[in-house]
């Protein structure tokens, strides 16, 4: 892997096996959706070991694929508890 690919893997692997540095940056995911998607999340649930944050419809889940950012939040639709779907 190219060093500084590495360096951005490494970096989001850090946030994302930090239950503090996870919560918040999915907390900032949080602040960016429209009031619609931001509602479904006045209750919801921190995941660690999934690395997600659970609303009633949607979740935040927090991928690490180290190639061009350190890391990042998708939005995601719960189709069931086990399905998903990306929006």
């Amino acid at each position: 892997m190219v060093p500084f690919v590495q360096e951005l893997y490494d970096k989001a692997a850090i946030i994302g096996n930090d239950k503090k540095l996870l919560r918040k940056r999915l907390q900032e995911g949080k602040a960016v959706l429209t009031s619609k998607c931001k509602s479904d999340f006045v209750d919801a649930t921190f995941d660690f070991e999934n690395k997600r944050l659970v609303g009633k419809k949607y979740y935040l889940q927090w991928v690490n694929r180290g190639t061009n950012s350190v890391g990042q939040v998708g939005l995601y639709k719960k189709v069931t508890e086990s399905d998903v779907v990306d929006l």
